[in-house]
């Protein structure tokens, strides 16, 4: 059996590799992971300053480096196949967009921002949050021209159907759930919900004209945002790096700024993964006890992972 090469090395103390402009995206966290982190040669606390060395070796123009970088990984969200991180996380967006309801959506801890540009290509008016004032100038600088590009190309950014019969089955509770929850759900939490959260979008643009980003940096136990500020607000994929007790004060900031929703997605993991920045785990109980602490109707669900849905 022969072994692939390694994607990324070590020379000389200096990380090298061999990826080009046409290939680089998110799935660079999986090559970190696995040639570097894995084999002991770069620890989890240099693996967020080698994936932006990694990425800006990729032209000698760091707009046009990352540029290429986001638009690789959009196009693979897109087409949600193969594995790594941009297949994992495509169904997960899907889902997301098929529960966000009302014009003006909240996405905290954005990162790189792409579940918010796939909100914004759906038609919302999107406002990404994240801690680290770099990661949200980025996705400002990047977010207008991606979303120029994608109205000219209607299908680019757009998650295959292949997720379709999960997400209606999750909506309608038939993977044996009674679907009373907020916008679906498996119906293996409590059934809570109330039954008003539709998961359909409402007051949103055409499908093909793209809605916008405004990115800007806050933390998101203080969310900077006026009460009652958005729709609906996300925390996908937030909440498994931060300590537990600060879970519910995210989730009242979320309740706070959201006059209708309120959504939560979490992995589902036996160990915390350092090299991702997880402190915690989550299971379907642990949503359901944040849920049921807000004292507004909830529905948990699994679906590639945890979600939590509040109806404000």
């Amino acid at each position: 059996m022969t072994l692939a090469p390694p994607r990324l090395w070590l020379d000389g103390g200096r990380v090298r590799h061999a990826i080009g402009a046409d290939t680089i995206s998110n799935d660079l966290a999986d090559w970190i992971a696995e040639d570097l982190v894995a084999p002991g040669l770069i620890g989890p606390s240099e693996f967020e300053a080698v994936f932006v060395e990694a990425v800006l070796a990729v032209d000698a123009d760091p707009a046009v480096a990352w540029t290429a970088f986001y638009r690789n990984t959009l196009a693979a969200l897109g087409r949600g196949e193969g594995a790594g991180t941009n297949a994992g996380m495509a169904p997960v967006h899907a889902r997301a967009v098929e529960l966000a309801v009302g014009p003006h959506v909240v996405e905290l801890g954005c990162c790189f921002g792409f579940l918010s540009l796939r909100l914004a290509r759906a038609g919302f008016r999107v406002t990404a949050v994240d801690l680290v004032p770099g990661t949200a100038r980025l996705l400002g600088s990047v977010a207008p021209r991606l979303l120029a590009e994608a109205a000219t190309r209607p299908d680019e950014m757009r998650n295959s159907r292949r997720w379709d019969a999960e997400l209606a089955a999750t909506r309608c509770g038939t993977r044996g759930g009674t679907g009373r929850g907020t916008g679906g759900g498996t119906g293996r939490g409590t059934g809570r919900g109330t039954g008003r959260g539709t998961g359909r979008r409402t007051g949103v643009q055409r499908a093909g004209t793209p809605g916008t980003v405004t990115a800007l940096a806050g933390d998101a136990c203080a969310v900077p945002l006026a009460d009652g500020a958005a729709d609906t607000v996300f925390a996908v994929h937030l909440l498994e790096h931060l300590p537990p007790a600060l879970a519910p004060v995210v989730l009242a900031e979320m309740l706070r700024v959201a006059r209708r929703r309120a959504v939560v997605a979490v992995p589902f993991e036996d160990e915390p993964n350092p090299t991702w920045g997880h402190v915690r785990t989550f299971d379907l109980a642990a949503l359901d006890a944040l849920g049921a602490a807000t004292g507004c109707p909830y529905a948990v669900a699994e679906f590639h992972g945890g979600w939590l849905v509040v109806d404000a």
